[in-house]
């Protein structure tokens, strides 16, 4: 059995808990792989720390056989050797930018999806082209800022939501249930074109492309030491931040009644969402909801003023801006995560139906 020692860049915090490699070696073989614990953000027993799959792009992840989390070190290896071909490890399953883009092309084919007032092609600004200066070598790519309004053909007044994620490039969880979002509210569901109707969907599928480009845990490449959703009160700083919030004023006219910036968190937890105040009236009636949905379906509060559901609440006066999360349980996965997000919008379309919104089904 071959060893192969893992060294993740600390980025953020100088922590870590996100690391990614491939290798055409690992096929026919039975490797043990170790990573140092140190500094890592948060390991923990049950919890989902790594896995493997035959393409970085794709729902089929596995679970290593054996994960031991030592005194010093967390170590997992296979009982079977892998197959032929390029394997790809990771510490959650990928989602790599070039998904992104793919699943931006497939949306943009759908008659309810539209431009905002900031974007041709989808597009409402490109990234800087910058070093990594992660010791690779790279240069991060000027990627391409996606944004989309998708809504149904009723005519008349509509509720505003933004629907975001992406910000913690490492909680490919986020990017998972975001994909989910969108494909339900396109799927011609009852419930999805009723909301569409009454609402107008605002979608930003990536608001950290080079820093989910390459990798990166809670930061980017611009601004390496800052984690990405505490600086949302700056301007000036990370220009990505930038443009989506100037596209998020003009694009919506500068007000919003909901909006979900989805996410997940490393623990051994599962579904969740985070607000910034668990006894907020549309709080309330979400949760109610939810817990019809998923039993026991909990709320936690978090109070920075440095995140984007404040700068949502604050400056675009959301009614109810939220961090739907995933924790990183080893029984949940993909599909729990794709359920979730279809989840979070069928609890927003019986708050609808209950007229908990502005305009609602007359």
């Amino acid at each position: 059995m071959t060893d192969y020692r893992i060294t993740p860049v600390q980025h953020w915090s100088s922590a870590w808990a996100w690391f990614a490699f491939r290798s055409y070696a690992f096929g026919g073989t039975t490797p043990l792989f170790k990573v140092a614990k140190a500094s890592h953000y948060n390991m923990e027993a049950g919890e989902r720390l790594c896995c493997w799959a035959t393409a970085a792009d794709t729902d089929t992840w596995n679970d290593f056989d054996n994960v031991t989390i030592g005194a010093t070190d967390l170590e997992f290896s296979n009982d079977s050797a892998f197959p032929a071909g390029m394997i790809y490890v990771a510490a959650l399953p990928m989602y790599p930018f070039s998904r992104v883009q793919r699943k931006v092309n497939e949306w943009g084919r759908s008659p309810w999806v539209g431009q905002t007032a900031s974007t041709t092609n989808f597009i409402l600004g490109n990234a800087t082209a910058r070093a990594v200066n992660d010791g690779s070598g790279r240069t991060a790519p000027a990627l391409p800022f996606y944004g989309m309004k998708i809504t149904g053909d009723r005519v008349g007044n509509k509720n505003k939501a933004i629907l975001s994620a992406g910000n913690h490039p490492s909680e490919t969880p986020g990017l998972y249930q975001i994909e989910a979002a969108v494909d339900w509210l396109l799927g011609g569901s009852a419930e999805a074109e009723t909301l569409l109707d009454y609402f107008e969907f605002y979608v930003y599928p990536c608001l950290n492309p080079q820093g989910v480009w390459g990798g990166w845990f809670r930061s980017s490449p611009q601004t390496a030491a800052s984690d990405n959703n505490r600086i949302w009160n700056t301007t000036g700083t990370n220009e990505a931040i930038d443009a989506f919030k100037t596209a998020m004023t003009a694009d919506t006219g500068g007000a919003i009644d909901l909006a979900f910036d989805y996410h997940s968190q490393m623990e051994n937890t599962g579904r969740f969402t985070n607000v910034y105040d668990t006894d907020g009236t549309l709080e309330n009636y979400y949760l109610t909801e939810m817990q019809a949905l998923l039993t026991g379906y909990p709320l936690r509060e978090i109070t920075d003023s440095s995140t984007i559901i404040y700068w949502w609440i604050n400056t675009l006066s959301a009614s109810l801006a939220a961090f739907p999360e995933c924790g990183g349980r080893l029984d949940q996965g993909i599909t729990h995560w794709k359920t979730h997000a279809v989840d979070t919008l069928l609890s927003i379309y019986e708050m609808l139906a209950d007229g908990r919104f502005t305009y609602g089904i007359s």
